[in-house]
């Protein structure tokens, strides 16, 4: 039994020409890429939670923690 942390984030990065651009349908284009990014790590979370293949790989002292199953981009 233990008990291992892993840190997931995604970053979204809009151009400010892409920012000033009027988009049909949405007011801040960094906005809607935030959403986005925030509903890919959900689903991403949602399969290291729910995947098959759970080992855990506690590595060396000085290595970072991370599950066994990894997130694609993170």
């Amino acid at each position: 039994m233990g008990n291992l942390c892993q840190i997931s984030y995604k970053m979204a990065q809009v151009s400010g020409t892409q920012q000033a651009v009027d988009h049909a349908g949405r007011d801040n284009e960094l906005a809607y890429q935030e959403m986005l990014r925030g509903l890919e790590l959900k689903r991403d979370v949602e399969t290291i939670l729910a995947g098959t293949n759970q080992a855990k790989l506690a590595g060396a002292i000085g290595t970072p923690r991370k599950t066994a199953r990894s997130c694609r981009g993170s």
